[in-house]
């Protein structure tokens, strides 16, 4: 289902890009999952989105739940 979808899902943890589906890999301008999965998390939020990205991966560290979604600025 993921897989397949027509919007760009990723997974991330502890820094670093875990997962990221096709459409993820499009938008992005990538070939292959491989060029992302195994990179800093950081590599692709762009640089006034970093403080906020920073600040919900330390909140998530803690132990509070996850937002629905996660918005931020990203490079391409």
């Amino acid at each position: 289902l993921i897989e397949d979808a027509p919007v760009a899902i990723g997974i991330a943890g502890e820094g670093r890009i875990h997962y990221v589906n096709p459409a993820l890999v499009r938008l992005f301008g990538f070939d292959d999952t491989t060029e992302l999965v195994g990179r800093s998390a950081l590599d692709i939020v762009a640089p006034e989105s970093r403080a906020l990205y920073a600040a919900r991966s330390e909140r998530r560290r803690r132990g509070d739940p996850p937002p629905a979604q996660q918005l931020f600025e990203a490079l391409r």
